[in-house]
Formats: structure tokens, C-alpha cells, sequence
């Protein structure tokens, strides 16, 4: 199984359709496939220490691998994490930081 069928995979085990659509649109958006490897998989144990799930906190090693510079999420528990090398932020909390930097 490729890294796109995992990913795919996982979001069919989503309970809420809706959801699943959205998340498939946002695949279709995404510019960067990050594909595992022995540094994220370890920074993503590293990560899932902390309280963060073990599918949030590869996403968010994959984020960080992939040098992004913000990370957005409805979890309070991956919204908690903090890290020097990715800003995490809720959807609404990122709108904000868009409207300063566009305004």
C-alpha cells in the first residue's frame, strides 16, 4: 500500500461523511507528498510522548519534515503541542494571522 492509498485509507475509517468529503478535496489541493521515513517516524514517537495520537503526531512530523510553517487543527490535544519549528493554530486562529499579514 502506497502513502496515498494509507492516506485514503484513513479517511474511509472516518464515522462522519462529511468529513471524509472535505479531507478528499484537500488532497486533491495538496502540493507535497511526504512520504514516512526513519526521521519523521521517530520525531512522531517523539511528538505522540507529549499526549498527541499516534496518526496527529505522524501528520505533524510530516508538517514539520515538510519545513510548513503552520500546522491547523481542531484537536486541543495537538492544538497543546508546541514546537520552535511549526506554528500550530486553530482554523479561525489562522484567518486571524491571514487578515494581519494581508491587511
Amino acid at each position: 500500500m502506497n502513502h496515498l492509498q494509507k492516506m485514503d485509507f484513513e479517511n474511509s475509517k472516518n464515522s462522519f461523511s462529511q468529513k471524509r468529503r472535505v479531507i478528499q478535496k484537500w488532497q486533491r489541493l495538496s502540493v507535497l507528498d511526504i512520504e514516512e521515513s526513519p526521521e519523521i517516524i521517530e520525531l512522531a514517537n517523539t511528538i505522540q510522548k507529549t499526549g498527541v495520537k499516534s496518526v496527529d503526531s505522524l501528520h505533524l512530523a510530516c508538517a514539520i519534515a515538510a519545513k510548513c510553517d503552520y500546522f491547523l487543527s481542531v484537536d486541543d490535544r495537538v492544538l497543546k503541542y508546541s514546537s520552535d519549528a511549526i506554528l500550530l493554530c486553530s482554523p479561525l486562529d489562522f484567518l486571524r494571522v491571514w487578515e494581519e499579514f494581508e491587511g
